[in-house]
This record gives structure tokens, sequence and C-alpha cells, in this order.
């Protein structure tokens, strides 16, 4: 069963984990239990910030806990689309230099 809040699409190797508004440390488990399935078989592991305007430094250290399970299976974890206060909270723990991050042809106003 999918966490409420966060939806998962799978493409070949890859799988993308959209996640929900506002994410909190009230979603960590979610997002772990989320990814847990797929360890084994993908290698590419997009987690899509398009759509969160928030998150907390927990959040910043469940990204570090997931980057860490999927590098163990050999895979990667790419930050897709962060944008206003999330692309911040990244910018200010120097996430840019930890995490591959991506950008979409979506536009934002920040």
């Amino acid at each position: 069963m999918q966490p409420i809040g966060i939806f998962t699409e799978q493409q070949a190797n890859s799988v993308t984990f959209s996640l929900p508004h506002s994410f909190t440390e009230a979603n960590y488990d979610q997002l772990i239990c989320a990814v847990e399935p797929f360890l084994q078989g993908y290698e590419r592991f997009v987690i899509d910030l398009s759509h969160t305007d928030r998150i907390d430094t927990v959040v910043l250290g469940c990204f570090l806990v997931l980057k860490e399970k999927i590098q163990a299976s050999k895979g990667e974890v790419v930050l897709l689309n962060p944008h206003g206060m999330t692309m911040q909270m990244l910018e200010r723990a120097n996430f840019s230099q930890l995490f591959q991050v991506e950008y979409s042809d979506l536009s934002y106003d920040i």
C-alpha cells in the first residue's frame, strides 16, 4: 500500500517518489517505508520535490538515511525540482555537494 501523500512512479530501472506540499518529521517513516520495497531491482531513486514547498531539518536527515540505504544497494539518489523554501533548506545544508540535484523544464515563482 502506498503511503498517503507520497506518489510512486516506476520506469525501467528508475522509481520516482513525489512528495506532498508539506513534508515534515511526521512523514519521515512514510518515505522510508515507501522506498524500502524498491531497494532491490532499481538503480535510480528520484525524490520529486516539485510540489513540496516546505521541509524541516528532520527530513534532511531522512534524505541522508535514504541515500545510505540506496547506495548500499548500488543505487543513486536524485533530488528533483527543489524550489522556494525547500531549495533554501537544501542549499543551507550543502546538499548539492551530497546529492545529485536536477531540474526539469518546470518554472516556479521563487
